[in-house]
């Protein structure tokens, strides 16, 4: 091998790891975003859960989260066959990066899926968890619906009056409901409640964070092919030094 082929060779080999080194330190920021959306998202419904735990929509930031967590141990791993020139571990490296892009597209295919039929579930789910609203954990998650969302009932809070074996005739709601809350005041005759109902309001947070999930998904989907490709010029570049050394 020439002097000026070895020259070549070493500076394709320094440019490419300096490349991957940058890559593996961002991947890993971005498995830390990656795995905070997942969190937020989860932080952001897991209070509705409960009235509506057949919505199979509510898995997908737990599958964020895990991918996060993958991507930051991914990123140490890259980051230390680079800088330590190891081909093996390099392509171990290159394996997890498609198999976690191909977790990313799965990810994304499931919101696209599940979109579509998720207003139908939510509806279907919420009024069954209404009919056993005296139980205390359904209790709990409608009140907390209620008041955080400032909503009443699926619909409307003439849900709660329509439901057979209810404790609340025409007109009346759980006191969670009422704009003023006092005690009591669920039962009061001409009580002021929340018009709007929690499906709209619930369908408007899900699809505002299904947004930014599939946003993220994206941008990782393509800073890794960008990765993959560093990877394999990296791979490819010591493999070509250790033959002709």
């Amino acid at each position: 091998m020439t002097e000026d082929s070895s020259m070549m060779s070493c500076t394709g080999i320094c440019v490419a790891k300096v490349y991957l080194l940058v890559f593996d330190v961002v991947f890993m920021l971005t498995g830390v975003v990656v795995l905070a959306v997942g969190c937020i998202t989860v932080v952001s419904v897991i209070d509705l859960h409960g009235a509506y735990d057949e919505v199979e929509l509510f898995y997908v930031p737990y599958i964020l989260i895990g991918t996060g967590a993958i991507v930051i141990i991914l990123g140490i791993i890259g980051f230390v066959a680079a800088y330590k020139e190891i081909p093996n571990l390099l392509l171990l490296f290159l394996v997890c990066l498609v198999l976690v892009f191909g977790l990313e597209l799965v990810l994304g295919i499931l919101t696209l899926v599940f979109s579509d039929q998720l207003e139908e579930e939510l509806t279907a789910s919420l009024k069954e968890s209404l009919r056993s609203y005296k139980e205390k954990p359904i209790m709990d998650t409608w009140d907390r619906l209620h008041s955080d969302l400032n909503c009443c009932g699926v619909e409307g809070f003439t849900d709660w009056g329509n439901i057979t074996d209810s404790d609340f005739a025409k007109g009346q709601a759980p006191d969670s409901c009422c704009l003023y809350f006092t005690e009591g005041c669920g039962m009061e005759k001409n009580a002021q409640f929340h018009t709007k109902g929690c499906q709209d309001t619930v369908l408007d947070v899900i699809e505002e964070n299904m947004f930014i999930l599939g946003a993220a998904a994206i941008a990782c989907g393509v800073f890794q092919l960008v990765g993959m490709i560093a990877t394999l010029v990296l791979f490819f570049s010591l493999k070509r030094k250790g033959t002709y050394a």
